[in-house]
């Protein structure tokens, strides 16, 4: 199974123009073992001709075009026609034909025929024979039928196979963390204020004299609310942004830092905030249904909020990937979605409710038996240290399970922008990850 989903995965991304070295890099960031990458090399290798360039981990990557006296080195991830990170270079159309994602081409390239140009499909199909031809379709990839299975075990099979990247760059978990140390410090700055203008103000919220009700918000209440949710999302959406071009580099083969995806998701903070901002008034539009019609208002609810989580589940790595603004990236996040999962999904495997079942049926019985040791151990001083863990395990499970999303996302997305399924994943999984509507009988 490991063979057959890793020659998938390089056929794929030989056809998208990456070079061996990157294809072999990537894998590495996501775990794979080096015998396991050069065994489905040779594997892949009989599927086209002339066979592979054995891949080097972790060296230069170096090919017969760049070794030429008379020709500038070209790296072969600068041609991926999607991609707008890589640049692309202009070639003679006799022998270089444009590669599209959506358009069934197919690259041929001929060693002796233009030596100033290379293809698309870069340094990884190259032969050392000087009349060697080698031509692979770039159609489009299939994802496989979905698993028969249930929900859960594919979540914890999704999960296992997002986490495993994560586990292989933990500087990933310092996005999340930023992102929960930012929307705490605003949670208390939001407590501060309701709690001082309760106790003298009374601007946001008002009790009429003699009346023994609750109070009501005020207008400026309502709009305080809508600004710190507005605030909140977009310090998530920042910072989940600035994940997605991690994820996306470590894809790619490419190295990155934090500093630098920062810098990324600062740029395109107004198609963050634009983004926040629409999702702030659907989130509010769809408690005000709620609220008013009760039991029917929740039904409608939470039908309209999973539609508009499936329909911007690629928002934020578009964002991340292109120059669109906010309104453009969830037109964008539609498309990708209508197009290659269709219109028949109905939901998605949750991960956050595996991880509540986790939480739930591990973590839980698991702080209570260190807390009533801790406590016949340290006596009273023992009850803190078991809520210390509690909390400690709540919000440890919940970075995780919005790191895991967030990857899980980015996957998805790469496959659905650059029709190549992302190491370590496996396709019938990436298939399973959507629920589709079931035919009537």
């Amino acid at each position: 199974m490991q063979n057959e989903q890793l020659k998938t995965y390089i056929l794929s991304q030989i056809r998208a123009g990456i070079s061996n070295q990157d294809i072999t890099t990537q894998l590495q960031q996501a775990g794979w073992d080096d015998a396991i990458i050069a065994a489905a090399f040779q594997a892949t290798s009989a599927t086209v001709t002339p066979v592979f360039t054995q891949p080097t981990p972790l060296a230069p990557s170096t090919s017969p075009i760049d070794e030429k006296p008379d020709v500038a080195p070209i790296d072969a991830t600068t041609i991926t026609a999607d991609d707008p990170e890589l640049s692309s270079i202009e070639s003679e159309p006799s022998t270089e034909p444009l590669v599209s994602s959506e358009t069934p081409i197919t690259s041929t390239v001929n060693t002796q025929s233009s030596p100033s140009t290379t293809s698309a499909l870069g340094t990884a199909a190259l032969s050392s024979a000087p009349d060697a031809t080698t031509n692979i379709a770039a159609e489009k990839v299939e994802l496989p039928p979905p698993l028969k299975q249930n929900r859960l075990k594919t979540g914890w099979q999704l999960f296992k196979q997002s986490f495993r990247i994560i586990s292989n760059n933990p500087v990933l978990y310092r996005y999340v963390i930023f992102s929960v140390i930012a929307s705490v410090l605003l949670f208390a700055l939001f407590i501060v204020i309701i709690v001082v203008d309760a106790g003298s103000a009374n601007l946001l919220t008002t009790k009429p004299e003699g009346v023994d009700e609750d109070s009501t918000t005020t207008l400026l209440g309502i709009v305080t609310g809508i600004l710190y949710m507005f605030i909140n999302t977009t310090i998530a959406y920042f910072f989940a942004t600035a994940l997605s071009a991690h994820v996306l580099t470590i894809f790619r083969g490419k190295p990155s830092t934090i500093s630098e995806n920062l810098s990324l998701a600062w740029k395109k903070l107004p198609a963050i905030a634009t983004y926040a901002l629409i999702s702030t008034i659907v989130g509010y539009i769809l408690r005000m249904i709620e609220q008013r019609f009760k039991l029917l208002g929740r039904l409608i609810s939470a039908v309209l909020g999973a539609a508009w989580s499936l329909a911007t589940t690629f928002t934020l790595p578009v964002i991340a990937d292109t120059d669109s603004n906010g309104v453009a990236s969830i037109k964008e996040s539609m498309k990708l979605f209508k197009d290659n999962w269709g219109q028949t999904i109905v939901g998605r495997v949750s991960i956050g409710g595996l991880v509540f079942i986790i939480y739930l049926f591990v973590m839980i019985p698991l702080t209570f038996i260190v807390g009533f040791m801790a406590m016949s151990v340290f006596g009273p001083f023992g009850f803190f240290i078991a809520l210390a863990l509690f909390v400690f395990s709540l919000v440890t499970l919940i970075i995780i399970e919005i790191l895991v999303t967030n990857v899980l996302n980015v996957c998805l997305y790469y496959f659905a922008k650059y029709n190549a399924i992302p190491p370590s994943f496996d396709p019938q999984l990436l298939a399973s990850a959507f629920v589709a509507k079931k035919p009537k009988k």
